[in-house]
């Protein structure tokens, strides 16, 4: 990964930006001073306040352990070896979407002394296993789940941001009060309309087809995709997209929705799709997508979820639906009017 730095427009391309259909000039209106991250300063807390506990999770950049100042507890994030600006990014995400009600919360920031390690401490909130309570979700569970991660990505792109590493293990999700929020920060970026993006990064299985396909220009319209992919997996109850590379996932994608539509978009995008690819994609007329709803369990079998569903999993960015929109979409009208009326 390169160092994050403010997105530059330095390609020439034979082709437009594809632009977000919502908050196109939000970031510009909201950060109209923003400077490469390495100028980017924040203030360090006292890391004796802090006791450290049992660790809670381990990634590639960092280990989350549960943290308490004697009053409260934390999910303390120790960064490893990270090149600093990524550390700065993930700050600044954090102080951006602060006070957002389905985006975990930073509290502090310190930085051992010896070490020299430098560790977020976050708001810390009970989560079930995905894998466990995934299985065990009736409907009502998921219109209240993606609901609330639909009004946790509008929080992103409302503020300029795209999330760019939505999948569940990133969704701190508490089954038995329903209550979501939005984690991990680290890949997160500000948009600016006409910029370039690093392609290449997130989950693999979650990414959207804009960004297999190598296009810089992307949009909030990726963590869209990324929460389709989602909603996909917790009613068909397995992997909706297989693979370990890049190629996989596009033929993945081919075998669901024909290869029609991807030849159509990397067209429209300039994409040189390649012989390997092209032998690739898959050759069938009709895509799996219709018969992999059939095989859903009966309470799943809902129009309205099939629906959403289709337009998040739309191939073209262009066309595919916005968190604003979906939130107002059919399918959620039980949720909306009880919270109406919890008013």
């Amino acid at each position: 990964m390169s160092d994050p730095e403010i997105p530059i427009s330095n390609q020439q391309v034979t082709y437009d930006a594809i632009l977000p259909k919502v908050y196109t000039h939000m970031s510009e209106y909201l950060y109209p001073y923003f400077t490469p991250y390495s100028h980017y300063t924040y203030k360090l807390g006292n890391i004796n306040n802090y006791s450290i506990g049992s660790i809670l999770g381990s990634g590639k950049f960092s280990t989350v352990f549960k943290g308490t100042d004697g009053k409260h507890v934390y999910a303390m994030k120790v960064y490893k070896d990270v090149r600093p600006n990524y550390i700065r990014r993930e700050i600044f995400m954090h102080k951006a979407l602060r006070k957002c009600e389905h985006i975990v919360q930073l509290h502090d920031v310190v930085r051992d002394p010896v070490s020299k390690s430098t560790t977020l401490l976050l708001e810390y909130h009970k989560s079930g296993n995905w894998k466990n309570f995934f299985p065990k979700m009736k409907i009502s569970d998921i219109k209240n789940f993606m609901y609330k991660l639909l009004l946790a990505l509008d929080e992103c792109h409302s503020h300029g941001i795209m999330h760019r590493d939505v999948k569940q293990q990133n969704i701190l999700y508490n089954p038995k009060t329903g209550d979501l929020h939005l984690g991990d920060l680290g890949l997160a970026e500000v948009y600016f309309p006409y910029h370039q993006y690093e392609v290449g990064i997130g989950t693999i299985r979650f990414m959207a087809p804009e960004i297999l396909m190598s296009y810089r220009f992307y949009n909030y319209a990726i963590d869209i995709w990324s929460a389709g992919v989602i909603l996909a997996e917790m009613i068909h109850e397995e992997p909706l997209f297989k693979g370990d590379y890049q190629l996989d996932i596009l033929r993945s994608i081919s075998r669901v929705f024909t290869a029609s539509p991807l030849l159509e978009f990397a067209d429209k995008i300039g994409f040189e799709v390649s012989t390997n690819l092209l032998n690739a994609l898959s050759s069938i007329s009709i895509g799996q997508f219709d018969a992999i709803l059939s095989r859903v369990r009966d309470e799943y079998k809902d129009d309205d979820l099939f629906d959403l569903l289709r337009l998040m999993l739309v191939i073209d960015p262009t066309y595919r639906i916005t968190a604003r929109d979906a939130l107002n979409h059919k399918f959620f009208d039980d949720v909306r009017k009880n919270k109406s009326n919890s008013k």
